[in-house]
């Protein structure tokens, strides 16, 4: 019996009745048939049968039937078939089944079957099919499921990794953060950096820092600028600080900002000179000092100037002395100056 036939009855099929199932006559099946199938029948498949199934006999399948099939019967898979699998189905995929797909095959699952896929079936994914899933797909992938990729599994590009939802990203280790692109760092979102765990954030490398868009960077919330190792700081650009909040800076130590490069502390806003503690902005270089503007010394505070040396201010501006003695010459300011605060 076959197929389409009178009288075919899946039900009552074994493992070897349906082994001998001509690939041709795959085409018959309908989907009411498929799922009458027992698991232990459609572990009889092979390769050519699955290959030749329509998508609307592959819709039948179900959860229980998915999981017995063998591993090398998904290498015959094509887009039309898997996209027919319903999520319960695709939920009941392994590691061995998902890495038995062609990449191109999964590049064209659906946003919500990815999202049903175990967090078992997820870490069987290959480099060559990470690298083929589209923006789209990444967008399904829950939280769960990103903890369970390895880090090594490095196919992220800038597009995709943009995809991942706050909560996904959220999930991230350190090793699988500090695995990441320069190039797919660029495509983090503030929303993104801000759903990391500070414990993951300390994995950034100076390169990965470097490559964060300003818009990124915005993101930045104090915990997780306190994980970020001094090393990380010496490559910041102007913007990327300048889109830091008052509240972060704020959350910058004295090691970590005395790594920023003078150009860039020039480069702060007034408000968040303002807003650095004063161990922080006391631990600034000379070069560092003597690169602030009248406009940033004008929201030095008192705090602040009383953990400088005379050291520190030898190389300032003749205007930002004067800026500092009228605001706080009364706390030691003059003193600091010196000979030095006599404008020549």
């Amino acid at each position: 019996m076959v197929p389409g036939q009178p009288g075919f009855a899946p039900g009552r099929f074994t493992p070897g009745q349906v082994s001998q199932l001509p690939p041709d006559t795959m085409s018959g099946f309908k989907p009411a048939q498929i799922g009458q199938l027992p698991p232990s029948a459609v572990a009889g498949f092979n390769p050519q049968q699955i290959a030749a199934l329509p998508p609307s006999a592959v819709a039948g399948f179900r959860p229980q039937q998915i999981a017995a099939l063998p591993p090398e019967s998904f290498a015959g898979w094509w887009v039309g078939q898997v996209r027919a699998l319903t999520p319960q189905a695709v939920g009941a995929l392994d590691g061995p089944q998902v890495a038995a797909l062609p990449p191109a095959v999964v590049a064209g699952m659906q946003p919500r079957q990815v999202g049903a896929l175990s967090p078992q079936a997820v870490a069987g994914f290959s480099p060559e099919q990470f690298a083929a899933l589209p923006p789209s797909a990444v967008a399904g992938f829950r939280p769960q499921q990103i903890a369970a990729l390895p880090p090594e599994l490095n196919g992220w590009t800038a597009n995709t990794f943009r995809a991942l939802t706050p909560q996904a990203v959220g999930a991230m280790s350190p090793q699988q953060v500090g695995a990441l692109s320069p190039s797919a760092v660029a495509g983090f979102r503030p929303q993104q950096i801000a759903a990391l765990p500070p414990q993951a954030v300390a994995g950034f490398s100076p390169e990965q820092v470097g490559a964060l868009p300003p818009g990124a960077v915005a993101g930045f919330r104090p915990q997780q600028i306190d994980a970020l190792p001094p090393e990380s700081f010496v490559g910041w650009s102007v913007g990327q600080v300048r889109a830091l909040t008052p509240q972060a800076v704020g959350a910058l130590d004295g090691p970590q900002v005395a790594a920023l490069p003078p150009a860039v502390v020039a480069g702060m806003q007034p408000r968040q000179v303002g807003a650095l503690s004063p161990q922080a902005f006391g631990a600034m270089t000379p070069e560092q000092i003597g690169a602030l503007s009248p406009a940033q010394a004008r929201s030095v505070t008192r705090r602040q100037v009383q953990q400088l040396t005379r050291e520190q201010v030898a190389g300032v501006s003749p205007q930002v002395r004067r800026i500092l003695s009228v605001l706080h010459g009364e706390a030691g300011v003059d003193g600091l100056f010196g000979e030095a605060g006599d404008d020549k």
